[in-house]
């Protein structure tokens, strides 16, 4: 019975550690610790990651926040609130950072609760294939959201994918830019505007060229800055 007892007692105390954070030295850990990943960025994802839909952003570069994550003033400030998990450290880093760019307040207590709402999203194995499968409406609203971003005329880019014509289990992706034409369903007609010039030795897996309308994934393009 003892036994029963302490374990409620821990578990009542993890959760109220993920539900409550009012430490503002790690807000500040946070906010220093984008402001040095910020200068890295270039132009396309910075504009992309900002008007995507706040998980729509982590979905698509969740990827880039893998890269250069060496803070360990901030994760032992997190760990004394309770926050030990890396999936969660990362989605408050990528979240804090959408929330700077569109001007937003960051309340990291918010983000905590999102954390556990999207939590099916975020744990899944492949979050790309989540959105097209998902009949949630939770989720279905949050994409429709995003979609309505790719009015006609919009540009984008995104990569075509090439194999070696030696080696072919060798493939490598090259960007075209294109620009929007339509939606359908969960996707977006793109026509092709320009393409790069494949690897010597590589060749597009598909006939696709200049003046080509493809069938895209909108997760898979980014949108370019105006």
């Amino acid at each position: 019975m003892k036994n029963i007892i302490l374990i409620i007692v821990l578990v009542a105390f993890n959760i109220q550690g993920y539900s409550q954070v009012s430490n503002e030295k790690i807000v500040k850990l946070l906010k220093h610790d984008i402001n040095k990943f910020n200068k890295n960025l270039n132009d396309t994802f910075r504009y992309d990651f900002k008007i995507c839909p706040e998980l729509i952003a982590w979905t698509k570069w969740d990827f880039v926040f893998n890269i250069d994550f060496d803070n360990p003033r901030l994760t032992r400030n997190l760990k004394k609130e309770g926050i030990t998990d890396y999936r969660l450290i990362k989605f408050l880093r990528i979240i804090t950072f959408h929330r700077i760019l569109n001007k937003k307040n960051i309340d990291l207590n918010n983000q905590l609760k999102l954390f556990d709402l999207y939590k099916d999203l975020i744990i899944y194995e492949k979050p790309y294939e989540f959105w097209k499968q998902t009949n949630d409406t939770l989720y279905i609203n949050i994409y429709r959201q995003y979609l309505s971003l790719f009015q006609k005329n919009i540009a984008v880019s995104g990569l075509l994918e090439t194999r070696n014509t030696k080696h072919t289990w060798v493939y490598n992706g090259i960007e075209y830019k294109g620009k929007v034409v339509n939606t359908i369903d969960k996707n977006i007609m793109v026509e092709v505007i320009w393409i790069d010039h494949p690897l010597d030795g590589y060749k597009l897996t598909k006939d696709i060229q200049v003046k080509d309308t493809i069938l895209v994934d909108p997760i898979e393009v980014d949108i370019l800055p105006k």
